[in-house]
């Protein structure tokens, strides 16, 4: 989740080496940006140092603007295609976690969604869904914590971010549909009975 200094980046990295185990699930969103940009008060040496955090995870869950940073590109490409983004998640499990899982991108036009790639055994996967007009903040936390759910209830990490993408889309539809949604953030609290249900297989 958001970090907002160097100090706080430390403090999480020493928690992990201190409390990780061998059966820990270590999972980091690396927020400092989106569109194309840092948000404000974060540099590349920001991002470096969250490069470094990202070593320490099993899986990361950058969106696009987030993934350029952390490998140090140059610019962030727009509207990258399948095999562009398949690099870029290749290059981000380098880093060291396990599963990299990338929001923001697509491979149909029309659609947005997620695409993730599994080191291990060399697959990419993703999820996508109609690409609703509309900018929410917190939908990326929305989106990882229920990926994080859905693996923790057994879910691979390709059914988890299609349950991930669904119950993002179902919230941002949710708060639309909401007069007051635009002020009190993402209605994502509409979408969690279909949510539980489908962690149920119902």
């Amino acid at each position: 989740g958001y970090l907002g200094s160097f100090e706080q980046l430390k403090t999480v990295s020493d928690f992990i080496d201190r409390f990780k185990r061998e059966d820990t699930l270590v999972v980091v969103d690396p927020v400092m940006g989106d569109n194309g940009k840092l948000y404000a008060g974060f540099d590349r040496k920001f991002a470096q140092s969250m490069a470094n955090l990202c070593r320490k995870a099993d899986i990361i869950i950058p969106n696009l603007t987030e993934s350029a940073f952390l490998l140090g590109m140059d610019s962030v490409p727009q509207s990258p295609d399948i095999d562009t983004a398949a690099d870029m998640l290749k290059k981000l499990t380098e880093l060291g976690p396990k599963v990299a899982l990338m929001t923001g991108v697509t491979n149909e036009e029309g659609k947005l969604g997620a695409m993730g790639y599994d080191r291990a055994t060399g697959n990419c996967f993703g999820s996508s869904c109609q690409h609703i007009q509309a900018t929410f903040h917190g939908t990326g936390d929305i989106f990882a914590s229920a990926f994080v759910g859905a693996v923790m209830k057994g879910a691979g990490i390709d059914e988890a971010t299609e349950t991930a993408v669904q119950f993002t889309s179902r919230s941002i539809k949710a708060t639309l549909e909401d007069p007051n949604g635009r002020w009190y953030g993402v209605n994502f609290e509409s979408a969690l009975g279909w949510y539980i249900n489908h962690l149920k297989g119902e």
